[in-house]
């Protein structure tokens, strides 16, 4: 899959932040995942760039948000 591509058809600007995060996203998560689960892989990644690229993600409907209630 080439997600630099599917995120540029989103127009989103492709960085190498929002690339790993994708990415892993495709890769490693098979269900919901929280903010904490792509963390825990990419545990050596900035957690507020993780979390903005997420809901960068959400605004372009690449993924969408489920509220879980906690906040």
């Amino acid at each position: 899959m080439d997600y630099k591509k599917r995120l540029q058809d989103a127009g989103i600007r492709c960085t190498s932040v929002r690339l790993l995060v994708y990415r892993t996203i495709y890769e490693e998560m098979q269900n919901a995942f929280s903010l904490q689960d792509v963390m825990d892989i990419l545990s050596y990644a900035d957690s507020s760039s993780v979390f903005r690229a997420l809901t960068l993600f959400a605004e372009h409907h690449l993924l969408h948000l489920i509220d879980d209630g906690s906040g």
